[in-house]
């Protein structure tokens, strides 16, 4: 993102994994480069 020479559109999103409303506060923003480690994946939840 930090290299492009036209404009870039991009929103927030929020969720609920329970089919559920709720209100979503986004604060504190900002851009940087990426901050999450590397990982092999999350293991699926046990049933």
């Amino acid at each position: 993102m930090f290299n492009v020479k036209d404009k870039i559109q991009f929103g927030i999103y929020a969720c609920s994994a329970e089919n559920s409303s709720f209100r979503a506060v986004f604060t504190d923003m900002e851009i940087t480069e990426c901050k999450w480690l590397p990982h092999d994946g999350q293991q699926p939840d046990e049933e």
